[in-house]
This record gives structure tokens, sequence and C-alpha cells, in this order.
């Protein structure tokens, strides 16, 4: 009898054995019938009022498919049929459960001889199919277990930032980051990852296309607070052109140590800014304006020179990146908001240099910007002192002229206009016009520009003597003075100034005007007879004083010039020369670089 059992039990276990049919990579083992209570998914809680039936309206049995070594999304490819003597079919319950405890529940007919066939159904890799033989007859609502393993194995990769994490698979530790494992096998893995008190635990899904696992930042973190003007700006914070964090102002985002873009965006507006995340970091402040790239330059001494800036706007809206603020660069680039700005320039190595200039960053406001610095603590040579050379200025000043007659040991001054009748031996006027000075090295520059002279006078006495009512007279000249200037530097924006060359004169209009009707006039054609020329030259010399932008001028000039017609006026002209002579006085206000 005991010998009986044995060959029953051998031959039972041959008949298992023969029941198994491998294809793909996918096997069926272990099947039993369920002994224990069904608790959890109660299937008598589940199904008391209405177990599933097959075709014939017969209670079904209950096959439980655990599935070994699958991926959780390849395992819901699954498909099941059923094949034997008799009638039979299939039915498998929904998947929601498939994540809790990896099991399939498919509903079988009840009888014996069945088959039951596993296809893995998928676009791409394929496990297969695989069909099991039951080696028992199924009774109606029984519950049989079985398990479908896929026997497929690959190698992975595992890294984290930084390196050197411990990993833990599955509970076991397999060695430190960067690491290669091999004959991983398919389907769902616990993977852990420490580095001193960090660690980060994930479950993976290992097949031959998802098997390099690097998503381990194992970094020290620290929540950053955003805040921007205007605020509800979105911000976006990128490592290595890689999103890893969004959010909207005011918002506080966690983010690991290390070096980031931020970008805010409000209504079509940006602001990036580089962020480095550390223990020290603060509150991080945006401003998504309007903005314009300008370029800062120090000069020390009239030359370019390596400096370290600050940027301090006049309204808090903006702050510079205090990193950048010591770097030493000859040429410093800045992407500003539309606002006023004072930038302060210190030179690399002579911090006793110091150049400060306020700047208005706009739609029409210059691209660069020069900041003149010097030194506070040290004597220096005039030509080397810092100095704004403010090269264009509005002149407004008091100018007279005479023509003198030179010949024979004689010198004979004429105002040009009444002869002996004149009240004054001189033309008075005022002028006007623009001035341009520009800078050039050692305290030398150039002083040229473009003034209008308006001249008026009246003379009683020629009307009485030639009973007409042509006593009054205008003249308009244009001066174009063309001169080397020195200046004596005496401050940033004071200098004493010596300055000569040539003057240019033109005579483009000249009149006299009946005292009784002011459109009544004679006008005088220059360079006829009894006329001076309608064009003077003079050779000329000035000096003057500026005082912030308020410069003042006086030049001499002394005409080279014979003015032929004009001679007629004398009885006798042989041997003599008639050339001009002229006194200026100019109040000019002078526009700087600020």
């Amino acid at each position: 009898m005991k010998m009986k059992k044995i060959i029953l039990s051998l031959l039972a276990a041959l008949v298992c054995s023969m029941g198994y049919a491998q294809s793909g990579g996918m096997q069926f083992k272990g099947f039993s019938e369920s002994k224990g209570a069904l608790t959890g998914d109660n299937m008598l809680a589940r199904f008391v009022q209405n177990w599933p039936v097959d075709v014939n309206d017969e209670e079904c049995a209950l096959v439980r498919v655990k599935v070994e070594n699958f991926p959780l999304e390849e395992a819901r490819k699954l498909d099941f049929t059923v094949t034997g003597s008799g009638t039979a079919s299939v039915g498998r319950l929904d998947d929601s459960h498939l994540t809790q405890n990896s099991t399939l529940w498919v509903f079988m007919s009840h009888g014996t001889g069945l088959q039951l066939k596993a296809t893995h159904k998928t676009t791409g890799v394929s496990y297969g199919t695989t069909v099991f033989s039951i080696p028992t007859q199924l009774e109606a609502k029984h519950v049989y277990d079985v398990t479908l393993a896929l026997d497929k194995t690959t190698t992975i990769n595992i890294g984290s930032v930084p390196a050197g994490a411990q990993v833990f698979l599955d509970g076991a530790s397999i060695g430190v980051t960067p690491l290669t494992r091999q004959a991983v096998p398919f389907g769902d893995h616990k993977l852990k990852l420490v580095l001193g008190t960090q660690s980060k635990e994930m479950v993976v899904s290992v097949t031959d296309q998802n098997n390099v696992f690097n998503d381990f930042d194992l970094r020290q973190r620290r929540s950053v607070r955003f805040e921007s003007d205007p605020s509800g700006s979105e911000v976006v914070v990128t490592e290595n052109q890689k999103q890893i964090a969004t959010g909207r102002t005011p918002c506080e985002l966690e983010l690991p140590y290390g070096n980031f873009e931020v970008t805010a965006n409000k209504n079509g507006m940006k602001d990036s800014k580089s962020l480095t995340v550390n223990a020290a970091t603060g509150t991080v402040a945006l401003y998504p304006e309007v903005k314009r790239e300008i370029q800062l330059v120090g000069t020390l001494n009239g030359k370019h020179a390596s400096t370290r800036l600050t940027v301090q706007s006049h309204k808090g809206n903006w702050q510079q990146d205090e990193l950048k603020s010591r770097e030493v660069s000859e040429v410093h680039t800045e992407t500003l908001p539309y606002g006023k700005y004072t930038v302060t320039a210190r030179a690399a190595g002579a911090d006793d240099a110091v150049g400060k200039k306020t700047i208005t960053v706009n739609g029409s406001s210059p691209s660069d910007y020069i900041i003149r610095m010097k030194a506070t603590n040290k004597a220096e040579w005039f030509w080397n002192k810092t100095y704004d050379p403010a090269p264009f200025g509005i002149v407004l000043g008091y100018v007279q002229k005479q023509y003198v007659f030179r010949g024979n040991g004689d010198r004979i001054r004429y105002n040009g206009v009444w002869g002996e009748y004149g009240e004054d031996k001189w033309l008075h006027g005022f002028e006007v016009g623009f001035r341009f000075q520009p800078a050039l090295r050692w305290g030398l520059g150039l002083q040229t520009g473009i003034m209008m002279d308006w001249y008026v006078s009246s003379s009683k006495e020629f009307g009485t003597k030639y009973n007409t009512d042509y006593t009054n007279y205008q003249e308009i000249d244009l001066y174009l003075p063309a001169h080397v200037m020195y200046r004596v530097r005496l401050g940033e924006k004071q200098a004493l100034m010596i300055h000569g060359g040539v003057g240019l004169y033109y005579a483009a209009y000249g009149a006299f005007r009946s005292s009784n009707s002011s459109s009544d006039e004679q006008k005088i054609e220059f360079g006829e007879s009894c006329a001076p020329n309608a064009f003077n030259a003079a050779a000329e010399i000035g000096v003057g004083l500026r005082l912030g932008p308020v410069q003042v001028n006086g030049i001499y000039s002394k005409g080279f010039t014979d003015n032929e017609k004009l001679k007629d006026v004398l009885t006798d002209s042989d041997g003599y020369k008639a050339t001009m002579n002229r006194y200026s006085i100019q109040l000019s206000y002078v526009i700087g670089s600020d």
C-alpha cells in the first residue's frame, strides 16, 4: 500500500511537469488550489450575489495568475485563452488591483483536461506565448493559484548625483554609484540609494528598453523663495538646459545645491539670472521688465583699466549678482531693466582709484558708458586727473568788431559802416551758436563750432549829413573757429584753458534800414566799392574757465585778409591795408557725460 502511494505521487508529479510548456521566455509554474480563507480581495464578499458564469451559464472556477519578473505595464498586455474537453471559456477581471499584488484574475469553466494559454501582445518587443495543461479538475467557485514567470534578464546601469551612493536592489546592497549590474531579471524591483543623510527609493520596471536608472539626485537641498515685480510671474529653474522646478511668484521651491538658470515670465516679458544654491542662498528677486544690454567701461588716467563694478538701481528694481560684482574686466556687459542706476567702478589692484556715474537705461539711451576713475589719496599730474571733457556746448555771447587801415605810418580805425560820422569806432552785437570741443591726450583738445554774430548800429549824424532816413544798420555774420586747446585740469569738471587758431567769417547779410519804416532797407553788396569782404579770416587766441556745466571764454581775433574794396572810403588808399579786428566774450552751457 505504501509503495502504491509513492508510485501515484511520482506519476502526479510527472503529469504536472508535463503540463508546463514554455515559449518566448514565459513559463507557468507552481499550480495549486488555495486552501486559505479569501481575505483582502474577498471573493465571497465580492461575488456572493453574482459569481461569474461561463457560456453554459455554469459557475466558473477562479485561477489567480501571479506574474513574476514582469513589468506591470507589460503584465497588463497579457491575454488568456482556454482550450480542452467540453465547453470552456475565460474571463479576465479588471486590473485595478494589479499594482497591489501583481496578480491577474482569470475565470474558467470547471472541468478536466483544460489548458490555459498566455499570450503577450505588444507592437514592440514580444515575450511570446506559453501553454499550461491544468493537472487537476477545476471545481466551480474554487480558487486556484499559478505563477507566470518571465525568464529574461538584462544588464542595468545606476547613477547618482553626486556619485558614491550606496545601492540597494530589492533590499540587498550591490555596490556604489556609478554601478553596472548584470543578470537582473525583468520586472519590477525596489531600488534604493543612500548617500550620507540623503536617500531616495523607487520601484523600477526592468526591460531591455528600460535599464538605465540615473535619476537619483542626492545632493543637499534647500528651500529657496522666489519673488518678482510684478508678482504672479511664472518661474522656471533649469540645470544644463533641463527643467527641474517651476512655480508662480511668490513661491518657495526645494532645490538641490548647485548652479542653475532661473527665468521669470510675465505677460511676454522675461528676466533671467544665474543662481547658486547653497547654505547661504536667500530670497531670489526677479524683474520681468523691458531690458536693454549695455557695456560699462572703466578708465584711469585716460586709458581703459580692469575694474570691478557695482550697479545700484535708484528704485530698487534690480540687484546685481554678488559674484558678478567681484569680476575683474575692462568691459562689463549688463542687461538692465529700464531705469536709473548708479555705477561704481574700482580699479583692480588700486582700490584707491574710484569712479561713479549715474546712467539712465531706456530705448534711446547709449549702449555703452565710460566710468572715469581717479585716485583719491595720491598726487598726480593735472593732465592725468580724471576729467569729463563736456565736448558739446550752447553758446551765448557779446561781440564787437572794427576795421583798421594800416599804411604810410598811419592806423585808422573804422567801424565799416558810418565813416567819420559814426558815433563809435566799433560795431557791437551778440552771438549764439554751438560749440564742439573734444578732448585728446595730455590735456590737449580741439575747439570748433558754428556761431552767428548779429550786429546792430545807428547814426543820427549820418542822417543829418546826408539828409537820409537810412540811419539804422544790421549785419549777420557766420563764424567758424578752428582752434587747438590746452586744458589745465583742476577737477573732474573744472579746468583752465588756453586756445588759439584760425577764425573764418562770412558776412551773410547787411542792410541799412529806414528809421521811418522797418521794412524799407538797402542791402550792402559785400566785396563791392566801400564795402568789406564777404569772407574774412583771422588769427585768434583765447582763454577760458570751466566750472561744472558753465564755461566762459574770451577771444581776440586779428584779421589777415585785406578788404580791398573797403579802402575806397579813403581819399588816398595807396599803401593801405584794411583788416578786421574782433573781440568776443562767450558764456556756454557745456554738456558732459552725466
